[in-house]
């Protein structure tokens, strides 16, 4: 084998100071700058990516509490429609009391007509029909619907309208009835 020698002694080179190339440094510059934008780039894509994934969990919670409100109003218009079904109303009506109303039946034709029918009102009785009263005390201060009209000595119910007050400005002043 071949012999090994360890030189011991320390070599100490003068040291070199070279001058910075410009062009070099104007390249690594231009190359920072670069891989900034591209750095830059990523992190903007990354955080497009996780705004679209949290969007895309928002989006399924918001159509799930959407189809949950739709089930919602479903049932209550199915509620609605059952509370508002006739045979649902007539027995309501009738456990707070309330009763069918007695049959219609005309009075005699009043000397106004002329001798003629009576004209049907807005609620569609005859003008002049009175309710049969029933053996109920408590029906017996009901009724007689009349025309106002067919009847001429019935009290008007409302004043005859007056004529609106003007103010020197020409506008109309409030009146009490």
């Amino acid at each position: 084998m071949a012999e090994q020698y360890y030189y011991n002694k320390r070599i100490h080179n003068a040291p070199i100071r070279r001058r910075l190339d410009r062009r070099f440094v104007s390249w690594v510059m231009i190359a920072a700058c670069i891989g900034a934008v591209i750095a830059s780039g990523f992190v903007f894509s990354a955080k497009c990516h996780f705004e679209a994934v949290a969007l895309g969990y928002l989006t399924q919670q918001q159509r799930t509490a959407l189809d949950e409100q739709t089930e919602r109003r479903r049932q209550l218009e199915l509620e609605r429609a059952r509370a508002l079904a006739p045979e649902e109303l007539e027995q309501r009506a009738r456990r707070v009391g309330l009763r069918n109303p007695e049959p219609l039946v005309p009075q005699a034709e009043s000397a106004a007509n002329g001798g003629r029918p009576a004209a049907a009102t807005s609620n569609g009785a005859a003008a002049g029909a009175r309710r049969v009263p029933k053996s109920d005390p408590a029906d017996a201060d009901t009724v007689r619907v009349s025309d106002p009209a067919a009847d001429p000595s019935a009290p008007a119910t409302r004043p005859a309208a007056q004529p609106a007050a003007t103010d020197s400005t020409g506008l109309r002043k409030a009146t009490q009835y």
